[in-house]
C-alpha cells in the first residue's frame, strides 16, 4: 500500500510539472448542459477541480466558461460533465471513476493518464485519434484491443 502510494505521488508530481503545475486535486461532478448553456457537474471533487482551473469559484459554469480549458488533473468518481471540456489535450483522472465515456467525444485530446480507477473498459478512447500518450496506471484492464487503432501513440503504459 505505501508503495502505491508512493508511486501515485509521484507520477501527480510529474503530471503537474508536465501540465505546468496548474494541477487541481479535488475531483468535480459531472456536467450536463442545461438549454440556457449552463453546465452542472454532479460530481463535487471534479466540480472544485474545473473551477479551479477556469478561475470560477462560485456561481454558474457555462459553456463558454471551459473553452480556454486545455488541461486538468482531477478525481472523481463521475466524470460527466467533462464532454462539454471540448478543448481539453492534457487529462489526469485517479481515484474512483469506473465509466470514463464521458471522455469519448474529446477529439483534441493528446495526453491521458487514467490512474488507481476501478476503470475496466477502454472502449471510450478507441475514437481518440490525436492520443500521443496514453497511461493506465492502476486501473483493472484485461483488453487494450479497443486501443489498436490510436496508430498516433508514442506511449502507451
Amino acid at each position: 500500500m505505501t508503495i502505491l502510494v508512493s508511486a501515485l505521488s509521484l507520477v501527480m508530481l510529474s503530471v503537474a510539472a508536465f501540465m505546468g503545475g496548474n494541477e487541481a486535486t479535488e475531483p468535480a461532478v459531472s456536467v450536463a448542459a442545461r438549454p440556457d448553456n449552463v453546465v452542472i457537474f454532479p460530481d463535487p471533487d471534479l466540480e472544485a477541480a474545473v473551477r479551479d482551473r477556469i478561475g470560477i469559484h462560485t456561481g454558474e459554469i457555462h459553456q463558454s466558461d471551459l473553452e480556454t480549458l486545455t488541461s486538468l488533473i482531477a478525481s472523481g468518481s463521475d466524470l460527466r460533465g467533462l464532454e462539454h471540456c471540448t478543448s481539453l489535450e492534457k487529462l489526469v483522472v485517479y481515484g474512483s471513476a469506473t465509466d470514463i465515456s464521458p471522455i469519448a467525444g474529446l477529439k483534441s485530446l493528446t495526453h491521458v493518464t487514467i490512474m488507481g480507477n476501478p476503470v475496466t473498459d477502454i472502449s471510450p478512447l478507441a475514437g481518440l485519434t490525436q492520443l500521443t500518450e496514453l497511461q493506465l496506471v492502476g486501473n483493472r484492464i484485461n483488453d487494450i484491443s479497443a486501443i489498436a487503432s490510436l496508430t498516433n501513440l508514442k506511449k502507451l503504459n
